[in-house]
Order: structure tokens, then C-alpha cells, then sequence
């Protein structure tokens, strides 16, 4: 937590921080309502866990991308059988994830409370 607090008061021009590592999102979260920055700085981060979506409706951070484990799980499953039987598979592939804010946390996640 010290390289982000060092980097939040080295830079105080900073307006926006994402976060790619799920458990940081909430601790980072923290950091910025003890600073009162919460308001100041947009954070925004991956993975719709419980301790992250707790974090938007305490309105500690902007929001997360909630990813579409079943969706990824499902093609690498269908894409691992295709290669086993010989057929060509995509090179890259793209699965749906979306943006969970205070606007819509309540309806996409009413069972964190």
C-alpha cells in the first residue's frame, strides 16, 4: 500500500488510478475515503468481488469491470475441444465484461449487502 500512497501524494495532479489486481481495488479504495480523495480521484478496477462491490455502494470507488467468468470458461471449453478434433479456433477472442457502478450495483448485485 506504501507505492500507492507514495504515488497519490508525489502526484497530486492524479485524477484517475485503475486497478487490475481484484483484492488492491477495495484496499486502494480505502486509502482514498481516509485521504478524503474519494471524490477527487476515480477509481476504477476488475473483478466484481464482494470486498469491490462493497467498496461502490460505501462510495469508496467508482466502480469495477465484472467479467464474464462463465463466458470464458464455457469458449476455452468449447475452443479445447475444437483444437483436440482438429479444428481451427479463433486467435484471440473477446468475452463481455461490464461496468458496475453505484448507478446499477444494487440491480447487478443485490445479493451484496
Amino acid at each position: 500500500m506504501s507505492v500507492f500512497t507514495d504515488m497519490l501524494e508525489s502526484h497530486p495532479e492524479i485524477n484517475a488510478v485503475f486497478v487490475t489486481s481484484g483484492d488492491a481495488v477495495s484496499n486502494y479504495g480505502k486509502i482514498l475515503a481516509e485521504k478524503g480523495l474519494q471524490d477527487k480521484i476515480t477509481l476504477i478496477g476488475m473483478d466484481a468481488i464482494d470486498s469491490n462491490i462493497q467498496a461502490i455502494k460505501n462510495h469508496e470507488i467508482y466502480g469495477v469491470m465484472d467479467q464474464d467468468f462463465y463466458q470464458m470458461g464455457f469458449l476455452s471449453g468449447e475452443y479445447a475441444m475444437k483444437l483436440l478434433n482438429g479444428e481451427a479456433v479463433p486467435p484471440e477472442t473477446f468475452c463481455d465484461s461490464m461496468l458496475v457502478t453505484a448507478d446499477n450495483v444494487a440491480q447487478l448485485h443485490p445479493e451484496v449487502t
